[in-house]
């Protein structure tokens, strides 16, 4: 175990979770570093119920459609991804489709029902955002950027780890190596 503050890493609804680690256990956490997670096209703008549904409603009858729940997930996050050459597809499907529905509804809805900002108002550690530049809005930015230390990757989707591992790893080795300093 650590004998000193760490650098949690967390991706896509990970960096939700790496937020509020840092959140509750201030003394723990010296530098949060989001993978894809908390820029991505302002999802994490807390929604209402009405609204998180209407956000939902195009996962939720494709999962009507086709009753695989797993495979309604790939074809929604495949517009999230640029290079799907350098994605597992295969391994994907299959981590999706081993979710329950019910679960995986859930899980999406608290996605929405996050607030970030809040979160963010309460973390007293510096955050550094990782993200694919081309879901970058100039909104996230004015939204975050004197909060998050912003690190757009070019050519890659939500997937930034898997598409471009040659970038961002060493791109998140250089962070905490920074942090260690």
């Amino acid at each position: 175990m650590p004998s000193g503050p760490v650098v949690v890493v967390g991706y896509s609804l990970g960096a939700a979770v790496a937020i509020e680690v840092a959140r509750l256990q201030p003394g723990r956490v010296a530098h949060v570093i989001s993978l894809d997670g908390l820029v991505h096209l302002g999802v994490y703008e807390k929604q209402d119920e009405a609204a998180a549904a209407k956000l939902l409603e195009p996962l939720v009858e494709d999962f009507r459609r086709c009753g695989d729940f797993g495979a309604a997930a790939v074809r929604m996050l495949d517009g999230f991804i640029f290079a799907r050459d350098r994605l597992p597809r295969d391994e994907l499907a299959a981590t999706c489709s081993a979710l329950n529905a019910r679960f995986g509804l859930d899980l999406y809805r608290s996605i929405l029902s996050w607030d970030m900002r809040e979160a963010l108002a309460h973390t007293a550690v510096p955050v550094t955002a990782v993200c694919a530049a081309a879901t970058l809005s100039p909104q996230a930015r004015r939204r975050y950027g004197t909060r998050l230390s912003l690190v757009p990757v070019a050519g890659v989707g939500h997937f930034l780890h898997l598409e471009a591992p040659e970038v961002v790893t060493p791109l998140v080795r250089e962070l905490i190596d920074t942090v260690a300093r």
